[in-house]
C-alpha cells in the first residue's frame, strides 16, 4: 500500500493539533489527595498552569457514518451502538477497520483491544478510492516481474544447459 492515504493525514493533522498545546504532565489528583500518595505530586512553577479538564459525557464519532458528531456516553455501550447513534455506516466505510481513539492517550486502537469510555473518539475510515488506470499500473507492475523472473530462469536453464 504505497502513498498517503487520507485517513493518515487527519491521524497527523489531529495528532499535531494536540502536541501544540502544550507539554503536559498528568497527575493523579484522587490517588494524591484521596489516598493521600505523595508520590503523585509534582512541583509546580512560575507560570505553569493548572488545567482541570471537564469531563466528556459524550463519544465523538467520526468518519464514515451518516451523522457524524457527539454521542451521549452509555457505560455499556459499544462501537456497533455508537455508530448507529451517528446514522449507521455509508456506502464508502469499512466497518472492520474502525478505530477508538483513547481521549486520555490519544492510542488509536481496534475494538478489539478496549473498551468505549467516555470522552473516546470512534473513527469510520473510508475505502479507497482507486482509479482504472490504478489498477492498469499495478496489472503492469505485475506482469513486468513475472517477465524478468521468467527471463533470468531461462538464461539459467540455458547456461546451465551449455
Amino acid at each position: 500500500r504505497g502513498g498517503v492515504r487520507s485517513e493518515d493525514s487527519l491521524y497527523y493533522n489531529l495528532e499535531t493539533d494536540l502536541r501544540l498545546q502544550k507539554e503536559i504532565v498528568n497527575v493523579d489528583f484522587h490517588s494524591l489527595f484521596v489516598l493521600q500518595d505523595s508520590t503523585h505530586d509534582i512541583f509546580l512553577q512560575d507560570r505553569d498552569l493548572v488545567r482541570v479538564p471537564s469531563r466528556q459525557l459524550t463519544i465523538y464519532v467520526f468518519g464514515q457514518v451518516s451523522s457524524p458528531g457527539h454521542i451521549p456516553f452509555l457505560v455499556d455501550g459499544d462501537v456497533d451502538y455508537y455508530v448507529r447513534r451517528a446514522g449507521g455506516y455509508t456506502d464508502r466505510a469499512r466497518p472492520d477497520d474502525v478505530r477508538i481513539v483513547k481521549a486520555k492517550t490519544r492510542q488509536w486502537l481496534s475494538p478489539l483491544e478496549t473498551r468505549v469510555e467516555e470522552g473516546d473518539y470512534v473513527w469510520v475510515p473510508k475505502e479507497a478510492e482507486r482509479s482504472f488506470a490504478y489498477y492498469m499500473a499495478i496489472i503492469g507492475q505485475t506482469a513486468s516481474i513475472i517477465s524478468v523472473a521468467l527471463s533470468i530462469v531461462l538464461i539459467s536453464l540455458q547456461i546451465g544447459g551449455k
